[in-house]
């Protein structure tokens, strides 16, 4: 067993039956382009039994991002999801003014704190304001580091969730600032390629644009097409590089 799988927590039966995230689970990437951000992640969540009623493990696909009411703020939810749904709650629920775009990460981590203690499981949100411009932020919360919270604006990408996981070479080698247009394959293709290589805890494909008018939630057949995408594309890559007989990979 690795370090990182070692050092994961284990689930405590105080927090109900949604299991912090043992082994990594979930795949989510932000993308900053020319005209806003792109973002997209896996639908697979899974449910550990509470330990007192015995039971199996099982999961379910569901969005794991949020679009506030107002439309205006997304945030996606990472490890810990009851956690990452209380970050969620509090940043929709919270009051943002177009004057303080500049300090929001430190309005994110002041957030981050006050709905958390050093007992906390740890999760990891993406947060996506449309107002003044639109713009990307990524918070942490570790209680393996005495309950810190780390948040930043993002200005190219970033992923969350399983982010040893080998796939993330994609954005690191081909991300370029341009269109969200011409950025979406390129996500598409991380979170698929993702689940290839964690087969068990990533699984699924969403898709949020935002830009200043607003985000747009792709359909689920709007997904399964660059899911379907991003599958032939590993094929016809896997054929470039081992020969054109090697297509069944």
């Amino acid at each position: 067993m690795s370090t990182e799988i070692a050092s994961c927590p284990s689930q405590s039966p105080t927090i109900g039956f949604f299991s912090p995230e043992e082994l990594p689970m979930t795949m989510q990437v932000g993308m900053v382009g020319t005209d806003g951000i792109v973002l997209a992640g896996d639908t697979r969540h899974s449910i550990s039994p509470i330990f007192a009623q015995g039971g199996a493990r099982h999961g379910y696909g569901s969005s794991k991002i949020r679009i506030s009411e107002t439309g205006r703020i997304a945030v996606t939810c990472a490890m810990d999801m009851i956690g990452a749904h209380r970050f969620a709650d509090a940043v929709f629920a919270a009051t943002w003014s177009n004057n303080d775009w500049e300090n929001r990460e430190y309005r994110l981590r002041q957030i981050g704190r006050e709905i958390t203690n050093s007992l906390s499981p740890d999760f990891e949100c993406l947060v996506v304001f449309a107002d003044p411009t639109p713009a990307l932020y990524r918070l942490q919360f570790s209680s393996r580091m005495a309950g810190a919270v780390s948040g930043d604006r993002i200005l190219t990408f970033v992923h969350a969730g399983d982010s040893v996981n080998s796939a993330i070479f994609w954005s690191m080698r081909y991300y370029r600032r341009l269109p969200v247009n011409r950025l979406v394959g390129l996500a598409a293709h991380l979170v698929t390629i993702a689940g290839e290589l964690n087969t068990a805890m990533v699984r699924g494909l969403e898709i949020v644009f935002c830009s200043e008018s607003g985000f747009l939630r792709l359909t689920d057949e709007e997904n399964r097409v660059w899911e379907s995408k991003a599958r032939e594309w590993d094929r016809e890559i896997g054929g470039l590089i081992l020969g054109s007989d090697s297509g069944a990979l």
